[in-house]
């Protein structure tokens, strides 16, 4: 990776690590999240000046229903972002009292509530819609059997921590957040911390992994192998068709599977005989078999 990558990955991780920190709000205090949701808004700021090309690129190209998809979670995510910054600055309490502002915290409440999880949701599935790009980063998209292991480990992780995130999800409530069903969050003091983000990343796992194999495009076997298949009618790795019997005839060129192809249905047509033709071949078979029997008894 070069410098911007890796400035790049080292935002998106920060973004990531604050982003279940500052849903725990009460639990780790209202001047450690004002100060989260800051760093956030720098964050945000940030990733956006480093990936500014994306927007320059809206216009061009053909739209497909994954960039369309990716498009879109991109644009709400953005529009909770600013409106979390809006609403935050009007309800907070410690860093921007400075401010000359009167009125408007009840609205900001609820706007702050509203973004704050649907943020929540969408942050974490355009993680998962970026996946592919940040593994790439890590050099786990080789074709080493090391890399395929650890793709694999991964895998099997993720999935059953989404599990453990389906869970969550309704455990948690998110539901009734998401749709205003409730004007307020509701947090258990006695609860420990560490349990509260448990739940939290494994329902960001879930969204990721939603939405990551949602995005992923869908494999052509059948295309790939005929893509492999080169003018001399070997496969591109070389193997001779000898070596494989069973599938000689699919590596044969065009003109010979026709040629084939006609005297497989010759062959086929002279088995289809009308029964006046099966009764004077079956007459004839009885009359060979007669005449033999008799010459032996001579």
């Amino acid at each position: 990776m070069n410098r911007t990558q890796k400035l790049k990955m080292s935002v998106d991780i920060a973004m990531v690590l604050l982003l279940p920190l500052l849903m725990a709000y009460s639990l780790i205090g209202e001047l450690p999240h004002e100060l989260m949701g800051l760093a956030m808004a720098v964050l945000f700021i940030a990733h956006h000046v480093l990936n500014f090309g994306w927007y320059k690129g809206l216009l061009k190209g053909k739209y497909t229903w994954r960039r369309a998809l990716s498009t879109a979670i991109n644009l709400l995510l953005g529009l909770c972002m600013l409106l979390q910054m809006i609403s935050g600055i009007l309800v907070s309490r410690h860093l921007f009292t400075f401010l000359p502002l009167s009125g408007g915290a009840a609205a900001g409440r609820t706007i702050h509530l509203l973004c704050a999880y649907w943020g929540f949701l969408l942050m974490s599935a355009h993680l998962g819609l970026h996946a592919g790009v940040l593994s790439a980063r890590m050099g786990l998209n080789g074709g080493g059997k090391r890399s395929g292991a650890v793709r694999k480990a991964l895998s099997i992780i993720f999935l059953l921590v989404s599990a453990w995130g389906i869970y969550a999800f309704f455990r948690r409530k998110l539901a009734e957040y998401l749709f205003l069903g409730t004007a307020f969050v509701f947090f258990d003091y006695s609860e420990p911390v560490v349990f509260f983000l448990a739940d939290y990343i494994a329902i960001m796992v879930l969204f990721a992994t939603l939405f990551y194999y949602l995005s992923k495009p869908r494999r052509n076997h059948a295309h790939e192998h005929a893509a492999k298949v080169n003018e001399s009618g070997l496969p591109a790795d070389g193997v001779s068709p000898d070596r494989h019997p069973g599938r000689a005839e699919d590596v044969r060129s065009g003109s010979e599977g026709t040629h084939n192809m006609k005297n497989e249905n010759s062959s086929r047509a002279d088995v289809r005989k009308s029964p006046s033709e099966k009764k004077q071949r079956a007459t004839r078979s009885a009359g060979k078999s007669c005449w033999r029997f008799w010459r032996v008894l001579s």
